[in-house]
């Protein structure tokens, strides 16, 4: 693919972003309470966009909120390489302009059943989400004209540094680690089998079902 194919590639997902978040995302209410100076610092609710990028790739405002993914050694271990946060929030700003692309309506209902403290619509919030996530994946995948799926071997040529993904979309390779490490666990975090998944996914929901998302 020529670079000026990558570069128009990468400008048109950032377009699409700058439209998706200021016209698409969802935040709760603003807070009525007083107008006292306290009043005038509190922090603007998060939007369903920056919740799912604090939730799948672990940046952005909303990171801190899931630490129980995030903060995992094996995981943190996996992706401290110099530069890969960086291209982990390339990748979650071109994953949520696909993903809007795709479905107008997703960060708005993502952000509302994951206040919603109902822990059957954080659970099949969940589910919706590892389904969107890799939708939107293999769509940028395709764009850039690399396979849709990634095996393990071109996973590790891109360890090696020999597969054109970071030439093409750096947001590819950052995928296929949220697809490891997130999406094909529904979103939950647990690494260490399947046979412990859906224990562990009973407790992950039930500790999203009781976080105040917006607290300070």
């Amino acid at each position: 693919m020529k670079r000026s194919a990558h570069m128009k590639f990468i400008a048109a997902s950032m377009a699409a972003l700058t439209f998706t978040t200021f016209g698409v995302g969802c935040g709760g209410p603003m807070d009525p309470g007083g107008e006292g100076p306290s009043s005038v610092v509190r922090r603007q609710a998060l939007t369903g966009s920056e919740l799912y990028k604090g939730m799948v790739f672990g940046v952005g405002p909303a990171a801190s909120q899931f630490e129980e993914i995030w903060q995992r050694a094996e995981i943190k271990a996996a992706l401290e390489k110099p530069g890969v946060v960086d291209q982990r929030e390339l990748a979650a700003n071109q994953l949520i302009a696909k993903i809007s692309e795709q479905d107008p309506t997703f960060f708005d209902r993502f952000s509302r059943d994951l206040r919603s403290g109902d822990h059957l619509r954080i659970d099949r919030l969940l589910s919706e989400t590892k389904e969107k996530t890799q939708f939107a994946a293999s769509a940028l995948r395709q764009e850039a004209g690399l396979p849709a799926d990634v095996s393990a071997s071109a996973l590790e040529r891109v360890e090696a540094g020999t597969w054109l993904y970071v030439e093409t979309a750096v947001a590819v390779v950052i995928v296929a680690l949220a697809t490891i490490f997130i999406t094909q666990i529904d979103v939950t975090p647990v690494t260490e089998g399947p046979q412990t998944s859906a224990l562990r996914r009973d407790t992950w929901v039930d500790l999203l079902a009781n976080k105040a998302f917006d607290a300070q």
